[in-house]
Protein backbone atom coordinates (compact mmCIF):
# COMPACT_ATOMS: atom_id res chain seq x y z
CA UNK A 1 0.00 0.00 0.00
CA UNK A 2 1.43 3.10 -0.93
CA UNK A 3 1.54 5.70 2.18
CA UNK A 4 0.57 8.94 0.08
CA UNK A 5 -3.30 8.15 0.67
CA UNK A 6 -3.24 8.15 4.21
CA UNK A 7 -0.65 11.45 4.21
CA UNK A 8 -3.21 13.06 1.87
CA UNK A 9 -5.86 12.81 3.90
CA UNK A 10 -4.38 13.74 7.18
CA UNK A 11 -3.33 16.68 4.98
CA UNK A 12 -6.61 17.21 3.85
CA UNK A 13 -7.96 17.27 7.24
CA UNK A 14 -5.35 19.42 8.75
CA UNK A 15 -5.70 21.86 5.99
CA UNK A 16 -9.80 21.99 6.42
CA UNK A 17 -9.80 21.45 2.76
CA UNK A 18 -14.03 21.92 1.49
CA UNK A 19 -15.44 18.34 0.14
CA UNK A 20 -15.11 20.20 -3.80
CA UNK A 21 -11.56 20.77 -3.04
CA UNK A 22 -10.57 16.97 -1.67
CA UNK A 23 -12.27 15.55 -4.77
CA UNK A 24 -10.15 18.13 -6.67
CA UNK A 25 -7.30 16.57 -5.49
CA UNK A 26 -8.19 13.04 -5.24
CA UNK A 27 -8.83 12.82 -8.68
CA UNK A 28 -5.98 14.43 -9.81
CA UNK A 29 -3.41 13.36 -7.55
CA UNK A 30 -0.30 11.13 -9.16
CA UNK A 31 -1.16 7.90 -7.83
CA UNK A 32 -0.38 5.09 -10.43
CA UNK A 33 -4.03 3.69 -10.31
CA UNK A 34 -5.93 6.28 -10.81
CA UNK A 35 -9.11 8.30 -9.70
CA UNK A 36 -11.72 5.75 -9.00
CA UNK A 37 -15.16 5.43 -11.65
CA UNK A 38 -17.28 7.34 -8.83
CA UNK A 39 -15.23 9.85 -8.08
CA UNK A 40 -15.01 10.13 -11.38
Amino acid sequence: MCTSTPLRHMKNFMKNYPETEVKVREATSNDLWGPSSSLM
